[in-house]
């Protein structure tokens, strides 16, 4: 309401001003629209957290804008600046089970097993688990260097050392494969001398000399059987 202004006359008393009743009446209704204009209070709009808490005589309470985990506020001149300082976070974390984790930000991040390899998710946990008695090799193996690569069999390619060796070899165990290396059985000597001196070398120890310097000597010490 605008200000009525009372109209007190050119002079004292003549007669062209407001009277009394009507100049306290133009008073009574500016001082009710003073009120009315001052009497001012705060209100909150929309859903959020309401930041205006009452009014006091003539001051306004407010409630201030304070920091929190991973949240900045910073006061500026003119405005207040809220931040965040948390980074690399994800709206869902979903396993290949299809279970979905905490939503923090606009992103998906994925967890996804491979062949025997399952991914689940249990509240916050979640958990990786290999079937190790069903998993199958897929690909060629490096073993130092060497591809072990096979169907149904396994052939390895290079040299292979084997410290104190278990199990068959070709079909051989461990102890046929020394058996036939230090056990067996070449059969016997016979012996036939043709003369007397051919059955004193059977008896006799020679000596065939060395590999630099063998002997010339020719020994006829039988047939083998």
């Amino acid at each position: 309401m605008a200000i009525e202004e009372i109209n007190i006359g050119n002079l004292v008393n003549d007669g062209t001003g407001d009277d009394l009743r009507t100049a306290f009446d133009k008073v009574n209704k500016n001082f009710t629209s003073l009120s009315n204009e001052l009497a001012v209070t705060g209100q909150n709009l929309g859903s959020g957290a309401e930041s205006f808490v009452e009014k006091q005589a003539n001051l306004l309470k407010f409630r201030s804008i304070v920091s929190g985990t991973g949240i900045t506020v910073t006061q500026n001149a003119d405005d207040i600046t809220v931040s965040k300082n948390q980074a690399n976070s994800f709206a869902n974390i979903i396993t290949d089970s299809g279970n979905s984790l905490a939503t923090l930000e606009s992103d998906t991040l994925t967890l996804i097993g491979g062949s025997n390899v399952q991914v689940e998710s249990s509240g916050k946990q979640i958990t990786i688990s290999a079937d190790l008695v069903n998993a199958q090799l897929t690909g060629p193996l490096d073993l130092n260097g060497q591809s072990i690569v096979g169907t149904g069999s396994i052939n390895i390619t290079g040299g292979v050392t084997a410290t104190n060796f278990v199990g068959s070899y070709g079909g051989k165990t461990q102890t046929s494969i020394l058996n036939a290396l230090f056990d067996n059985d070449f059969g016997t000597i016979d012996q036939n001398p043709q003369n007397a001196v051919q059955a004193l070398y059977q008896i006799s120890d020679y000596d065939f000399g060395n590999i630099l310097a063998p002997s010339e000597n020719d020994v006829d010490l039988g047939t083998i059987i």
